[in-house]
Parts: C-alpha cells; sequence; structure tokens
C-alpha cells in the first residue's frame, strides 16, 4: 500500500494527508451521505410468473407490476366450458373448463320430547304430558 500511494516507511502520515492522496473523505463524511432507508414490504398478491414487482426511487418494492408479454397459442378445444377456461402458469387458457364449486348444506335439527302418559286400568288415556 506504501508503493501504491507513495508514502515512504518512515514518514509519518496524519489521516487528513491520507485521505487527500486517495482522494476519500472521512468515514464520518461518507456515512452521512448514505442514507438508510427501510423498505416495508407491501402486501401484493403474488405476481404471475411472467410478472415482477417494480421498485420505486429508492429501490424498495411496489405493487405496480413489469410483466414480459405472453403470446398465448390460439386454441380449438372440443367442447365449450360456460364457466370458462382453466388458464395455464403464464396465463393462457387451456381446453380444460373451471368447475363450479356448489357447497350444499344441510342442517339436521334434533328435537328430544319427553311425555308421561297416564292410562285408566281399562288402557284408556287420560292425559298426555309432553316437555
Amino acid at each position: 500500500m506504501k508503493r501504491i500511494i507513495s508514502i515512504h516507511w518512515l514518514e509519518i502520515i496524519s489521516n487528513t494527508d491520507l485521505w487527500k492522496r486517495t482522494q476519500q473523505q472521512p468515514i464520518e463524511v461518507e456515512m452521512r451521505k448514505t442514507v438508510v432507508r427501510r423498505c416495508s414490504a407491501p402486501v401484493c398478491a403474488p405476481p404471475p410468473t411472467h410478472c415482477r414487482y417494480q421498485a420505486d426511487a429508492d429501490g424498495c418494492p411496489t405493487c405496480n407490476l413489469i410483466c414480459n408479454r405472453v403470446t398465448c397459442p390460439t386454441l380449438t378445444c372440443p367442447r365449450p366450458c360456460y364457466n370458462g377456461y382453466l388458464k395455464d402458469v403464464k396465463g393462457c387458457n387451456t381446453c380444460d373448463c373451471n368447475h363450479v364449486v356448489v357447497v350444499v348444506v344441510v342442517v339436521v335439527v334434533v328435537v328430544v320430547v319427553h311425555c308421561i302418559l297416564k292410562c285408566s286400568s281399562e288402557g284408556r288415556l287420560l292425559s298426555k304430558e309432553c316437555w
């Protein structure tokens, strides 16, 4: 290093002279120039495989998408899909149909009824108490 910046072995050099010879600033000055900005990650849906999120002027991610142009082939499918076609990883239609999911909820209500029947000795119903 002494040969590179022309310092002789016994020569004592101050930090200021060293910074001038190497055309550098003191570390305190260099650190003040560097602004550390912490980026908060935006809450975005995952991008399609052919897209990425754009960064702002400070290099922080945004939810703005930059997509490579995708050319989808023209498909001739054997049957129509009334609920639309499934898409592949590039976002192009396939000949597979979207399926409608039908959710059927069945509610069963069980009612327990307790009754006491009072009958005569001949077997006739005298009274009925239920709760």
